[in-house]
């Protein structure tokens, strides 16, 4: 994450800066100069993915100041630092991906492997905060169910009903494990 916030990964435009590659070009949308900025938040791949996670906030966001990114779309206030670092792992996994394997990830197979990652994460997360990453795993989860059900009807991934959706989900994940913990505080671990 260091590297990422002092914009020093080696995206094309570092290493052409370095003159170790000769093309700025993004090979994953082929529309704009390779930067920590745009492999982040401004390709085309990158976009969906923050919109399909409702955190729109990302979207477009200068990775030095991606700390301060507000927080929504119904990811919990603690970790919320360690789910972005998740998120733009995979998103330079996928960039990766399609530059040294020329395999070309969906947003869906993003949305998948960060549902992976945030499973593998929840070992490290202390007792008190396990729930967060179960979140992150539904938040995931119900994105990639939307993203089905509009492949299967053709609809574009820009439509409100689509964001809509995503968010009700969201919250409604939301306050199942705000109501579980309640019980937990009040009745004590089950």
């Amino acid at each position: 994450m260091w590297l990422l916030v002092q914009g020093r990964i080696k995206s094309c435009s570092v290493l052409h800066k370095k003159k170790i590659c000769d093309d700025q070009t993004c090979e994953v949308c082929n529309q704009a100069d390779e930067t920590p900025d745009h492999i982040i938040g401004r390709c085309g791949n990158a976009v969906l993915f923050w919109q399909r996670l409702n955190l729109n906030s990302v979207v477009g966001v200068q990775v030095a100041s991606i700390h301060t990114v507000a927080l929504d779309g119904g990811v919990p206030r603690d970790e919320f630092s360690a789910f972005l670092s998740l998120c733009c792992w995979q998103l330079w996994k996928s960039r990766n991906a399609k530059v040294f394997r020329q395999q070309t990830l969906s947003v869906s197979d993003i949305l998948t492997n960060c549902n992976t990652a945030a499973e593998q994460w929840r070992f490290r997360m202390s007792r008190r905060n396990k729930h967060i990453s179960y979140v992150w795993c539904q938040l995931g989860a119900s994105c990639l169910k939307w993203l089905d059900k509009a492949r299967a009807k053709d609809l574009p991934f820009f439509t409100s009903s689509g964001f809509a959706l995503c968010f009700v989900v969201t919250v409604l994940v939301t306050i199942v494990i705000k109501i579980s913990k309640y019980q937990e505080t009040v009745l004590g671990p089950i």
